[in-house]
């Protein structure tokens, strides 16, 4: 966590930072390399018909978008995630705070092994600004996935469940105190 994300465990009042955890990161787009690599290996040797040399292509591909992930991820410095007295802010979806008045729902929930915030505005489309084409297209794969547009991964971040929970509860006005997950 940054600095200034330091969890007292106190519940105080205040705005807490989360950035990606680097080391992850670095660790995992060594590993998606090499499983992507393995499969091209493979045909490179001549050991694969057409359907299978396919197969071993398309897994490749899965790899590599996952490790276009943790690259983008890599290159963002400083807190990705703010919870404040304001509201909450994610870079990943725009520059703009989306304030607690604004915010109609609020719960964690787990999807396809991850663990995501959903953030529930009265206009979720006045907060997506998103800083590239790779997180325009997370936005929009959340709704085929019939997950709510504004839906945080908190994967990779350097926080646990409990410190962004505790973020929250010491932040969450008293409309949105029951909604917490």
């Amino acid at each position: 966590m940054t600095e200034s994300s330091a969890d007292t465990g106190a519940g105080e009042r205040g705005t807490r930072h989360f950035g990606y955890g680097r080391f992850a990161a670095m660790v995992s787009a060594l590993l998606l390399a090499g499983l992507a690599a393995v499969p091209l290996a493979a045909i490179a040797k001549g050991e694969a018909g057409p359907a299978l040399a396919l197969l071993l292509v398309a897994t490749s591909l899965v790899f590599l978008f996952g490790l276009l992930i943790v690259a983008e991820r890599l290159k963002w410095s400083g807190p990705v995630l703010s919870i404040g007295p304001e509201g909450i802010c994610d870079r990943r979806i725009g520059p703009a705070t989306i304030p607690w008045e604004r915010i109609r729902q609020i719960h964690l929930f787990r999807a396809r092994s991850q663990l995501y915030l959903a953030v529930i505005p009265d206009d979720p489309h006045a907060f997506i600004d998103p800083p590239g084409r790779l997180a325009a297209f997370v936005v929009r794969v959340n709704t085929l996935l019939r997950m709510p547009l504004l839906s945080l991964s908190l994967t990779g971040l350097d926080a646990s469940r409990r410190q962004i929970v505790l973020a929250l509860r010491a932040n969450l006005p008293a409309h949105l105190a029951d909604e917490e997950g």
